[in-house]
């Protein structure tokens, strides 16, 4: 008997040490993973699990891949554990996540409809259906499920904010007003533009109609162009553009084409061309996008290049934004570079600054003011090689005033 007892004792504080052992690799792997280690998190996590199943760590795996943006793999892990967590609410709003952060929408509607099914008073859950539905254009849907929210709680300031959201996107028209005022630490003349803009939204995008006012060199002029962002298949939208103008300081002819598609892990590319025919010149641009976005964020970089008489001149744009409360407030920074001018911002010839260096940055801020008014601004620095071994230094204030209804 005693014996026996020994044996059982023994077993015991095996088992209590091996539990605090886990424990601490656990709190380990969470320490490293506060710190962004996620390798290391990674790999401890699966020596863990390679002793024993513990659907802590398991679960953890799956977050840690989720914040890497390895998609695939957090489902994974987080599908072995719908078994053994049927009801769990954290396990909902995980997979939530990795389908919300790689762009699924229709995915995470899924996994919210099976949790709302067992979790009806869970309130959170309707609020981001209501988001995903929004976000695929379903606006009928989102608001009735929105609405189910504020009937059991009217004061939810998110969703009323959600609700808010919803109605606006159901707008269709929008007109804009903008401003821009470049100075130089030169003795060149302060630049003035502006223009005003009306767009609408249809079945299959947007169009765009745009009259532009400029002073510049002395000089003042207007241009007519249109837009359009318009999809006619799923995973992918074109822009194009067109301009007119009998002013000197404007193309007399611009052009553009660009198609953007969807790829997966919230990736987005595209491929494009812009064209302006001057009195004296004309300038053609290839160009394209790369972007990405994560959780709240997003990145893209976008090259220009032009060839012309067996040289190149390029330029890069690097562009960062944090998105807040909806699409319409964020703040961001964008980064440009090169040998070829900006000619959709600068809109002018600068064909005789062929190969001439620059770089600049803007901070760029973005607010929504209630349901139907946003107010967007730039604030821009620009170091321009304007002859060889000289350079000028331009300074940008921009401001956009935009009400929709």
């Amino acid at each position: 008997m005693n014996k026996i007892a020994t044996i059982i004792v023994f077993t015991l504080l095996v088992l209590d040490c091996f539990s605090q052992s886990t424990e601490s690799s656990y709190e380990q792997v969470k320490q490293l993973a506060k710190e962004k280690k996620y390798d290391q998190a990674e790999k401890l996590c699966k020596e863990i699990l390679a002793k024993t199943d513990d659907g802590d760590v398991r679960f953890y795996l799956g977050l840690i891949y989720s914040w890497s943006g390895r998609y695939d793999d957090a489902r994974n892990e987080f599908q072995k554990l719908e078994q053994t967590r049927p009801n769990s609410l954290e396990l909902t709003n995980a997979q939530y996540n990795v389908e919300y952060w790689s762009g699924d929408y229709s995915a995470a509607i899924t996994i919210l409809d099976k949790s709302i099914s067992k979790n009806p008073n869970e309130l959170d859950l309707l609020i981001k259906k209501a988001k995903m539905l929004n976000n695929l254009g379903k606006r009928k849907e989102a608001s009735a499920t929105i609405e189910k929210v504020l009937n059991k709680d009217p004061a939810s300031l998110e969703a009323r904010l959600v609700y808010a959201q919803i109605k606006n996107s159901n707008t269709q028209n929008t007109i804009s007003a903008n401003f821009t005022y470049d100075f130089f630490s030169d003795s060149t003349n302060p630049w003035y533009f502006s223009y005003l803009q009306y767009s609408r939204k249809t079945r299959i995008g947007t169009v765009i109609g745009r009259v532009n006012y400029a002073n510049r060199f002395n000089s003042n002029g207007f241009q007519a162009e249109a837009d359009s962002y318009l999809s006619f298949w799923k995973g992918g939208y074109t822009y194009a553009n067109i301009g007119f103008s009998g002013s000197s300081i404007f193309p007399d002819f611009r052009c553009g084409l660009e198609y953007y598609h969807n790829l997966p892990h919230s990736f987005e590319a595209s491929l494009g061309f812009r064209y302006m025919k001057f009195s004296s010149s004309d300038v053609l641009l290839y160009t394209g996008t790369v972007g990405k976005y994560y959780k709240s964020y997003w990145f893209s970089i976008r090259p220009q290049f032009r060839f012309r008489n067996g040289d190149v001149s390029y330029s890069f744009k690097l562009a960062s934004r944090r998105y807040f409360s909806d699409p319409e407030t964020y703040i961001g920074v964008e980064v440009n570079f090169g040998t070829a001018p900006d000619f959709d911002h600068q809109n002018i010839d600068y064909s005789y600054l062929a190969r001439l260096k620059s770089w600049g940055a803007k901070i760029v801020y973005s607010q929504r003011l209630g349901q139907l008014w946003v107010i967007s601004s730039k604030v821009g620095f620009d170091r321009n090689e304007i002859i060889k071994n000289s350079y000028r230094n331009q300074y940008t204030l921009d401001v956009t005033i935009a009400k929709s209804f």
